[in-house]
């Protein structure tokens, strides 16, 4: 009986919708964020299979800004989209929608133009005043949107920057650790060379996706739980030194597998599971300084 009403609320609510221009251009906007799903989910399941946390990441931030939205629904029921509006983010819909099929060679510019889609979608249905009110909340969502934050952060980074000013200093105070330990090595540029063997660290094995992943982490959880802007500030850069700390023992191990241990041993530190290793010693490292860190700053509130 309850299933019966529940479908007919359902069925009379997308009549009711699709019976405006403006409720069949949204749910063509919607149809268009069922065909880029597919690759949202795809990039999310590969993350989890790979050891990787941008999973969580995008997830959180999803959960953090449509949790923001759900909690101001009242006020967002006193915006309404005038006319020129309307036009705007219907003009975004169409032409989002008639480009999706042909982006479909590349995650990012799918993400891209689900993008335009979505400003689209709300601009139509709430106005420009939107984006100014929630300019944060739209931040946080359109990132969690995209397939994998920490690409498109590494992305943005090494645009701006070669990758060797991370890399090679990372060759180099690993090539100094193997020195202390009695294993002469030498560097060039972002290459370790140890008994005639040479192992190239890759922006990939730099640390610097994890020391992302910790400072995003420390981001979101302290803008779920609100604490201060100090105390995040403190979390995010103190958890991306741990990171870059614990990824120099890492890559003294892959270099000691190579020339010592063979190929099949350098292919398990190097992939999923040795990488699972070292992330769950850094994540336990990470834990006790966020739970410190946040901590004092509730027993600041308290007092």
């Amino acid at each position: 009986m309850t299933s019966a009403s529940t479908t007919q609320r359902i069925y009379r609510q997308a009549k009711s919708l699709l019976s405006t221009h403006h409720g069949r251009l949204f749910a063509l906007g919607v149809l268009a964020g069922l065909v880029y799903l597919p690759t949202w989910l795809s990039a999310q399941l590969h993350s989890v299979f790979n050891g990787g946390s941008s999973f969580l990441i995008n997830v959180s931030l999803l959960w953090l800004g449509f949790s923001q939205l759900w909690h101001n629904r009242q006020d967002l029921q006193q915006l309404i989209a005038s006319k020129d509006d309307r036009l705007a983010g219907h003009l975004l819909i169409i032409g989002g929608a008639f480009w999706l099929p042909f982006s479909r060679h590349s995650a990012s510019m799918q993400a891209l133009v689900w993008l335009l889609i979505s400003i689209g979608l709300v601009w139509s249905s709430f106005g420009l005043r939107f984006f100014t009110k929630y300019c944060g909340v739209c931040l946080i969502i359109l990132l969690g949107m995209y397939p994998s934050v920490l690409f498109l952060i590494n992305l943005l980074l090494f645009s701006v920057m070669p990758s060797v000013w991370i890399t090679g200093p990372v060759a180099l105070v690993s090539s100094q650790a193997l020195t202390f330990m009695g294993q002469a090595s030498s560097v060039v540029g972002n290459s370790i060379l140890l008994n005639g063997e040479s192992v190239v660290v890759a922006p990939a094995c730099s640390g610097i996706d994890m020391a992302l992943s910790l400072a995003c982490l420390c981001l979101i959880l302290g803008l779920i739980f609100k604490y201060s802007p100090r105390r995040i500030g403190a979390a995010m850069l103190i958890c991306a030194g741990i990171a870059m700390v614990f990824n120099i023992p890492r890559v003294m191990i892959m270099v000691i597998a190579i020339v010592y241990w063979g190929q099949e041993s350098f292919d398990f530190w190097h992939g999923p599971w040795g990488g699972q290793i070292f992330a769950t010693i850094m994540f336990t490292a990470a834990y006790y300084a966020i739970a410190t860190i946040y901590s004092l700053d509730k027993q600041k509130k308290r007092a």
